[in-house]
């Protein structure tokens, strides 16, 4: 393997050790490199991400979905860190790519919060509905779509949806 590449084994390493400063450092070490590997950037951004420096992990979000676009999680973690700087528009195009790639409920619920969010309702709903397609239990797409019913008018829907969650609780769903 060539420097770059050592170079991100030793950062993914560290990583799973728990050990993020001397992860960072080599993952660094590997971009500097001219490390072309996705899940160096990819990494290195949940690292920056932890650390609270959202620029420097958008940015390897970004690099990441330019190595490899398809790479579900890195739209996700971009989607993530957008929503943050109040950028919903972007966020949900990210969002929307990451569940063409990987569809799944949790991502669809998200959506539907964010479609909510800026009053895309009938975008929302349908995300919401498409999630308890996947998942019918999804306590967060169930919660969304009760709150859009409420919104729009329809209590008796939104009561039996926040019953249903009352009654029927999942046992992933108690905290």
């Amino acid at each position: 393997p060539d420097s770059s590449e050592v170079l991100f084994l030793l950062g993914a390493i560290e990583s799973m050790a728990g050990n993020s400063h001397a992860a960072r450092t080599w993952l660094e070490k590997a971009v500097i490199a001219g490390s072309r590997n996705p899940n160096c950037y990819l990494l290195l951004g949940q690292i920056y991400s932890k650390q609270k420096q959202f620029d420097k992990a958008m940015k390897c979000y970004r690099e990441t979905i330019a190595i490899q676009p398809k790479l579900a999680q890195a739209h996700q973690l971009l989607a993530g860190l957008l929503k943050l700087q109040r950028k919903s528009d972007e966020a949900a195009q990210h969002l929307n790519i990451a569940l063409q790639i990987q569809p799944n409920a949790d991502g669809y619920a998200d959506l539907a919060r964010l479609y909510e969010r800026i009053n895309r309702t009938d975008d929302a709903t349908s995300m919401a509905e498409k999630a308890l397609q996947l998942d019918p239990g999804n306590l967060p797409a169930t919660m969304a779509l009760a709150d859009l019913e409420k919104r729009a008018g329809n209590f008796e829907r939104a009561e039996a949806l926040f019953r249903d969650i009352t009654l029927n609780p999942r046992k992933e769903n108690i905290v």
